[in-house]
């Protein structure tokens, strides 16, 4: 009796050890798959616990009237504000705080006397405004009232870094020492394609502008040169180091795509790369784009948002949805396949 119950012991242990190994389909008595298995590590699932996702970022933009066009329909200001609202600057996009400098916190104070809304003591005053306003800040984003961005995207490319190190994200710039530009082999970044500041960065820019950083008269060359000392001028190209696919752009998706930039633009990129013409020009998550005027912004926003739409209209119907042409930059492009090609199908945006 002792050696038949020994027995039975020992086939009863060999079959659980082999179903720890091997589970049968079904488990034993039509049970869940691996349920012994499941239940000796500990895990209903048979798996190992999921990593902790990472850190949500808070992110806030702070919005500029655009000085490129300070004597052109800078009465339109409330109405660009009034789309960004409506549009990509909205809570549900990502954006978990915006400011309008001239509002409310970013009144100017007259004690600035600033001849420049771009100028860097504005801007440095912006950015402490900014950090009393919301403290938690991970990283700050420097726009103006041009800009169009993805905001998805954004948090997408920043989801995996550290807001702790000094960095600086946008489109590169770097300043020839000949042509005649000034101030001569400064490195900088786009205001109007707008750019991302670490919480390091801001700290460091708030606390070291005119210490350890040069004072100059504008602050987005002052800022981004300060910063630059340290590398931390981020390549924003999908991939890093890809030929072109830029996720920051200076001009409106008509212009980027066709590859029509000004002179020192061109001249300015040529130090980092150049940006080729066709859908190549921007990586498929693109952040932002620039001399998007409110009608542009709120049909750019609803073509990116519902692809499908447009996809189905015919080539006359898209182009009586064009919207009123505000400033030139936003005519209707000359290449429409190519230009439809980029915002249909190639330019994603992030879940």
């Amino acid at each position: 009796m002792k050696v038949k119950l020994c027995f039975l012991l020992v086939a009863a242990a060999a079959v659980i050890g082999y179903l720890t190994v091997f589970p049968v389909p079904g488990g034993l008595r039509g049970g869940r798959p691996g349920l012994i298995r499941a239940v000796r590590d500990g895990n209903e699932t048979g798996t190992k616990p999921a990593a902790p996702p990472a850190p949500r970022h808070q992110i806030v933009y702070v919005v500029f009237p655009a000085p490129a066009l300070k004597d052109l329909h800078n009465d339109r200001h409330p109405l660009r504000v009034e789309a960004i609202r409506e549009t990509w600057g909205q809570a549900e996009r990502g954006v978990d705080g915006i400011a309008f400098v001239g509002e409310g916190d970013f009144v100017i104070p007259a004690a600035l006397n600033a001849s420049h809304v771009g100028a860097a003591d504005v801007i440095k005053w912006a950015l402490e405004t900014a950090l009393a306003k919301w403290p938690g800040l991970d990283y700050l984003v420097k726009a103006d009232d041009l800009t169009f961005m993805i905001p998805e995207n954004l948090r997408a490319f920043v989801a995996g870094r550290d807001p702790r190190a000094r960095e600086l994200m946008g489109r590169r710039l770097k300043i020839p020492e000949e042509g005649g530009y000034e101030p001569k082999g400064k490195t900088f970044c786009s205001g109007g394609a707008g750019y991302a500041l670490s919480r390091a960065a801001v700290d460091y820019i708030v606390a070291e502008y005119g210490q350890q950083c040069e004072p100059t008269g504008y602050g987005d060359i002052a800022f981004a040169e300060c910063l630059a000392a340290a590398g931390a001028v981020v390549d924003t190209r999908d991939p890093p180091g890809a030929a072109g696919g830029e996720r920051f752009h200076m001009y409106a998706p008509q212009r980027t795509m066709a590859g029509k930039a000004d002179a020192w633009s061109i001249a300015y990129t040529a130090h980092w790369y150049d940006i080729p013409p066709g859908a190549a020009c921007c990586a498929r998550p693109l952040i932002s784009f620039h001399y998007i005027d409110y009608t542009w912004t709120r049909m750019l926003d609803d073509v990116l948002r519902h692809p499908r739409k447009y996809a189905a209209m015919t080539d006359a119907e898209r182009r009586a949805a064009w919207p009123p042409v505000i400033i030139p930059f936003n005519t209707p492009p000359e290449e429409e396949d190519a230009m439809w090609d980029l915002l249909l199908r190639h330019i994603t945006i992030a879940a």
